[in-house]
């Protein structure tokens, strides 16, 4: 539900085979005067200025808003019922074509120890997620700032209401550093993604939170990648739209990621991420998707190994997810299932699991649903059953908004 490959799809945006990205080329002259009057017309071109009729800066701004409502019964515990939010802004400010300033702020629970039995929006605060300078063109991204990672696809894309509930456990967020992407494939043979980001964790102000302060992370605060420098890395390759059996319906990605040990003597965390899912169109004609009718299969699987999880020495984790998503006009039933195996040296491994189930129906067109779900897992030993219900609305507020200037 959360959308939170906010940077990943950025990228995706600017390739040749994704969607239409901000650029759309006019003959219609500028009202101002170009870089090129300042700087030549090399700078104009870096800038994509001249490509576009419209006069920048514009701004862009969407939002998703989740409600969800949880109630939990733990087998031989006392049962528990939360309501809570879990809500997004981004917001693009487009200096030019191709250079932005890109930023994530999330509404989210951020002291967990405040939500516990029978809360009402209780422990959340507002905090930047992400905020980036980018540079695109056709064939090169480069971010700098604070962002999310692009390793596992799963925290982002497991179907269903819970069908991220155990890979979300991986899921690497607010880094701050610098990332590049390089487009390598034809679009013929679907978007084919190189990228790699050197990185830190952030210890910024940043890294607090409004209205609920979580605090804000320093280095004594430890673990991996919370380093002085820039010393931790992620690479990745990602291929989407691939055809297969004549369709372009795979994707795919395979991820490393490395996390330098904390100055707290936290160990040296190295991690591999293998996924694929697919679009496997049943019904996609004209008329069927007029009606309401039309049909698809979206299966996806994940796996993930960490060495040195969480930065302990000797712990390792097994990541596996797998589930489908069957949709057929506004409606889709998201079957999901996930087993995490913790392997400490010395010791017996550990297993958690779960299995989910969901059924959703798009509200407003396609910028909103309602999504009711049955999870249940059994985590730490502890088996739970988990029934919830949850509302998302994900309303576009500016497109292309022509900033002003001197604002």
């Amino acid at each position: 539900m959360k959308t939170s490959l906010f940077c990943f799809a950025s990228i995706l945006a600017l390739a040749p085979s994704a969607m239409s990205g901000p650029i759309m080329p006019s003959d219609f002259p500028h009202l101002e005067p170009t870089m090129a009057d300042y700087f030549g017309p090399t700078m104009d071109d870096f800038l994509g200025r001249g490509k576009d009729w419209l006069t920048y800066p514009t701004l862009d701004v969407d939002g998703n808003f989740l409600f969800e409502n949880d109630f939990s019964k733990p087998l031989g515990g006392r049962s528990s019922n939360t309501l809570s939010t879990d809500s997004e802004l981004f917001n693009s400010l487009n200096f030019a074509p191709r250079l932005s300033f890109l930023t994530h702020l999330t509404y989210d629970v951020v002291n967990p120890d405040a939500a516990v039995q029978n809360t009402f929006f209780r422990g959340e605060g507002l905090f930047l997620e992400e905020g980036y300078l980018q540079y695109g063109n056709d064939l090169l991204t480069v971010q700098a700032g604070k962002f999310d990672s692009d390793f596992s696809v799963a925290p982002s894309l497991a179907p269903g209401l819970y069908g991220a509930s155990i890979a979300s456990n991986y899921q690497l967020n607010e880094l701050l550093g610098m990332r590049f992407a390089y487009q390598l494939g034809r679009e013929i043979y679907g978007s084919h993604l190189l990228s790699a980001s050197i990185f830190k964790v952030d210890d910024t102000i940043f890294s607090q939170s409004l209205f609920s302060n979580r605090g804000r992370t320093r280095l004594a605060t430890g673990g991996p990648a919370n380093t002085p420098g820039l010393d931790s890395f992620t690479l990745a390759y990602t291929a989407s739209d691939v055809p297969l059996f004549g369709k372009p319906i795979l994707n795919y990605q395979l991820a490393y990621l490395n996390a330098a040990q904390g100055v707290d003597g936290s160990a040296h965390e190295q991690g591999t991420a293998a996924s694929t899912w697919l679009t496997i169109p049943v019904d996609k004609s004209t008329i069927s998707t007029i009606k309401g009718r039309y049909f698809s299969i979206n299966p996806l699987v994940e796996y993930v190994h960490l060495q040195n999880d969480g930065g302990i020495r000797g712990q390792n984790a097994d990541y596996i997810t797998a589930g489908v998503d069957l949709i057929r006009g506004d409606y889709d039933l998201a079957l999901t299932g996930a087993w995490h195996r913790e392997t400490i040296s010395g010791s017996e491994s550990t297993n958690d699991y779960m299995g989910q189930i969901s059924v959703g129906k798009q509200l407003f067109g396609p910028n909103g649903s309602v999504v009711v779900g049955y999870q249940f897992s059994r985590i730490g030993g502890q088996p739970d059953h988990t029934v919830g219900i949850a509302f998302t609305w994900s309303p576009t507020f500016l497109e292309r908004f022509q900033v002003p200037r001197g604002l």
